[in-house]
């Protein structure tokens, strides 16, 4: 199995996991819609994400790093989804590697959020590159908070990245497409209506 298509399978296997574990009604709650926001934005259904079940009437997403240098904050629906989805599936988005925290208020971790794009892609954002024809990833080391409101809807994305990307090449044999990862990723979101 490709290495990084496998740690994405496994980030929500473990994520499923621990829902099907937990016992407390509002943590599962959190953790599903926690599983299903994960799910429908790394697919691109980012519509989804918005509905009045998964999300509160006005979110805020604050981000720091992932490719910027400054704190940034966006409120509303229609900001968050012009910043964050409307471009979503131009390069590979994957989370893995993380340690979550359930709690009546919310959710905390730790995860690798990365990227894996083209040699092409990765030097328009002004990071060297000595293969333009290669794929290589950029990991991001973050720290995050979600707060839920009493509904179990999400609230905010709170990201901090810590400490330097890091940028390697990707072994060819492990170079997926976003066919491959939303097919994955699939398995763990309901049946289309």
């Amino acid at each position: 199995m490709k290495y990084y298509l496998n740690k994405q399978i496994e980030w929500f296997a473990k994520l499923q996991q621990q829902i099907d574990a937990c016992v407390v009604p509002r943590h599962k709650a959190i953790l599903t819609t926690y599983l299903l926001h994960a799910g429908y934005e790394l697919v691109g259904e980012s519509e989804r994400l918005f509905m009045p079940d998964m999300m509160i009437e006005e979110p805020y997403y604050r981000i720091f790093g992932l490719g910027e240098t400054a704190l940034r904050e966006y409120r509303g629906k229609p900001a968050i989804k012009k910043r964050f989805y409307d471009d979503l599936n131009q390069a590979i988005v994957l989370v893995y590697d993380e340690t979550t925290a359930v709690a009546d208020w919310g959710l905390a971790m730790f995860a690798t959020v990365a990227t894996m794009m083209r040699g092409e892609q990765l030097a328009a954002t002004g990071a060297p590159v000595d293969d333009v024809g290669a794929t290589y990833i950029a990991e991001y080391f973050c720290a995050e908070r979600w707060p839920f409101d009493e509904r179990a809807r999400l609230i905010a994305e709170e990201v901090f990245q810590i400490g330097d990307v890091k940028i390697s090449k990707v072994a060819p044999e492990d170079v997926m497409t976003v066919e491959e990862r939303n097919a994955a990723v699939r398995k763990f979101l309901p049946a289309k209506h």
